[in-house]
């Protein structure tokens, strides 16, 4: 679980905080778990919950350079469209909905697949194809028509 938590915070104290969460809640919910083969997984989805609820907290920032690849140049003027782009770009998405914008840090940060998105938030893979196309469209429009 450690290891998974570590996937989702990218900091190991908060991490162990996540485990140590999930683990009490495991044990709160011991008598609901009849089959221990099943643990494993419960223990799974049950860290995966944890850590996107902590992530929904701290409500992390994603940058331009994790949505788009970087197209840094030299030039000045370019460096000061970037900034600004970063920072509407931050903006934007911490207006996003918790969903929208654990679903694009998985994505666009993480580079998860949508079959291992789907899968860590319980949903079919083509709606998380439609989550991810309906959050850059609203970006987009937002940015301006910005590439991303």
């Amino acid at each position: 679980m450690l290891n998974q938590a570590l996937h989702y915070l990218k900091d190991y104290d908060d991490a162990e905080d996540v485990v140590q969460e999930t683990l009490a809640k495991l044990w709160m919910a011991k008598e609901r778990i009849q089959n221990a083969e099943k643990l494993s997984s419960y223990a799974s989805v049950a860290c995966k919950n944890t850590a996107l609820s902590f992530l929904r907290k701290t409500q992390e920032t994603i940058s331009i350079e994790d949505i788009t690849e970087s197209t840094s140049g030299i030039n000045p003027q370019t460096m000061l469209e970037e900034n600004e782009n970063q920072q509407k770009l931050e903006y934007f998405i911490s207006r996003l909905s918790d969903k929208q914008r654990a679903i694009i840090k998985m994505r666009n940060v993480e580079g998860l697949s949508y079959s291992e998105i789907a899968q860590i938030i319980g949903a079919t893979e083509s709606s998380v194809r439609g989550i991810i196309s309906k959050t850059r469209t609203i970006l987009l429009k937002q940015m301006g028509g910005a590439i991303l």
